[in-house]
């Protein structure tokens, strides 16, 4: 019978767990997510400041119109009463 030669076994480590580098590189790729979210969550509340903030200042301009406009009619009929006497 030929006899052949037997080859060492070649031993295959199976990895049932990550590494610490696999868990750490998970770790760094949620982390840059979150900040991701939060720096969109931060750029909306500043637009939406902004907006608020634009909103008033149109509102104060709006009232202060009304202002000019109802003492402009005072001074006018003031000034029609004056040239009427």
């Amino acid at each position: 019978m030929p006899t052949t030669a037997k080859q060492p076994a070649v031993k295959t480590k199976a990895k049932t767990t990550p590494d610490a580098v696999q868990l750490l590189t998970a770790d760094h790729k949620e982390v840059r997510k979150l900040f991701k979210g939060y720096e969109k969550f931060v750029k909306a509340e500043d637009v939406l400041k902004e907006a608020v903030v634009e909103h008033a200042s149109a509102k104060d301009l709006h009232q202060l119109g009304d202002v000019t406009a109802s003492r402009k009619e005072e001074l006018m009929s003031e000034l029609g009463a004056e040239a009427a006497a």
